[in-house]
């Protein structure tokens, strides 16, 4: 296709080398041959008939001579409008590598965008279809696939002398705040003073260990709460005009504890010595003993509560689970079943749609076929004509070839007679010429 005339600074100028067939100025600009009318290249293309009936169009030649010097150096407009005139010479170039202008498909396989030169660096950076690294397992996905990605890239555990294995991006804060069994964790008895860290894998053992001094540490918080209930760094939660009862240690302690309540009933079932006879011991020395043995004595019967609710909850789950079990097993062989149908239904569909596909095939091929014997039946149209037209061509050149010999014949004919005819003369005028001296001569 041509150039529009609009962007030609000199318009009656480029008039000279409008296009026939789009009837915009041409580009890439070739002459018919036989008649000499202007084209694009691109609109000469398949081109049989000259668009001004001049004829049959059987080749084109390039613009020479004077055309030639002056097309390349016709002053035209940037056609994307950024303000750039120049020669048609450098145009193309300008708008290939120069004109921020220029429409751009985006690169990225998927993305339909398409924006101007000036805009396309921008929009590689935050197309949604662009493609990234994952800096944790180096595979590459579509920025718009990220959070799939983080639901599937696993990474090992961070944690030094971890064995954990790879584990899902998504869930790894999750395992490193609660699984993580080599994470340095603090004692749960941290608010009464245990200031040891530890792994979380060691922290139940450093519990059974260690309860002898933990009922050291929280005693003497409560001879420290006895003393200077405002200082007790437990009671942080307390109101400084809150009365300090036995009820509030009670709750303060069964809150703090909450964490290690599942060591102690391991340790429990376990066939270990009695937890809370071990507390009653450690605080026979105390100052209140009476005060210490109704807290414990709480705990205790808290606790024993807490394990036979437990232990009921369980039982009925159990139940439920085994009444339950008869029914699953049912729905779960009627959803088998019922997704082999579907399972079945699918494959026949895709018969279907294969037979489908293969009928198309067949009649593509047949298309095909047809396509091909058209295409010899016009070679050998073509090839017949070719031939005859190449007899004629030796016929006619047969021809020529017989003239020019006759035609040098007789030109060696008439150049004899005139020769012959020259002698002739001459030799008249010599005879005559005889006869007059011998008449001299007489007289």
């Amino acid at each position: 296709m041509g150039l529009d005339i609009e962007l030609f600074v000199d318009q009656s100028v480029c008039l000279n080398y409008k296009c026939e067939v789009c009837n915009k100025i041409a580009e890439n600009p070739v002459l018919i041959q036989e008649c000499e009318c202007m084209l694009c290249m691109q609109c000469s293309i398949n081109l049989v008939q000259c668009p001004k009936n001049c004829g049959k169009v059987d080749s084109v030649v390039p613009i020479k001579g004077r055309d030639l010097r002056i097309y390349p150096s016709l002053q035209i407009k940037c056609k994307h409008g950024c303000g750039w005139t120049g020669t048609l010479s450098t145009h193309l170039n300008h708008i290939k590598n120069d004109c921020e202008l220029r429409p751009i498909e985006c690169t990225f396989k998927g993305c339909s965008k398409v924006l101007l030169k000036r805009e396309i660096s921008a929009h590689l950076t935050e197309c949604l279809f662009r493609t990234v690294k994952c800096e944790h397992c180096s595979h590459d996905y579509l920025y718009s696939e990220s959070e799939a990605h983080l639901e599937n890239c696993f990474v090992l555990c961070p944690v030094i002398g971890s064995d954990c294995g790879e584990i899902s991006r998504f869930k790894l804060t999750s395992h490193l705040k609660n699984e993580c069994p080599y994470v340095d964790v603090k004692c749960f008895w941290l608010k009464f003073g245990c200031e040891v860290v530890t792994k979380r894998v060691n922290l139940k053992q450093h519990l059974l260990d260690n309860v002898s001094l933990h009922l050291l540490l929280f005693k003497k918080s409560l001879d420290n709460l006895a003393i200077s209930p405002a200082q007790s760094p437990d009671l942080t939660s307390i109101s400084n005009t809150e009365i300090i009862t036995e009820e509030t240690i009670v709750e303060l302690l069964d809150k703090d504890l909450s964490n290690v309540s599942s060591v102690l009933k391991g340790h429990q079932k376990t066939g270990g010595t009695n937890i809370f006879g071990s507390i009653q011991l450690s605080l026979n020395g105390a100052s209140s003993p009476s005060l210490y043995h109704d807290i414990i004595a709480k705990l205790e019967a808290r606790y024993q509560k807490e394990l036979s609710e437990q232990n009921s909850k369980h039982e009925k789950k159990i139940e439920e689970m085994k009444s339950a079990s008869n029914t699953l097993k049912l729905n779960d062989f009627q959803q088998r079943i019922e997704e082999l149908a579907q399972i079945k239904a699918n494959q026949e569909q895709q018969i279907k749609n294969l037979e489908g596909v293969k009928n198309n095939q067949d009649q593509q091929i047949f298309d095909l076929q047809k396509l091909i014997t058209e295409l010899k039946n016009k070679k050998v149209v073509i090839q017949e004509r070719i031939q005859k037209e190449e007899q004629e061509k030796v016929e006619k050149e047969r021809i020529e070839k017989e003239k020019k010999e006759e035609y040098e014949r007789q030109r060696l004919e008439q150049e004899k007679r005139e020769k012959d005819e020259k002698e002739r003369i001459e030799r008249e005028i010599k005879e005559q010429k005889e006869k007059n001296e011998e008449k001299l001569k007489k007289l």
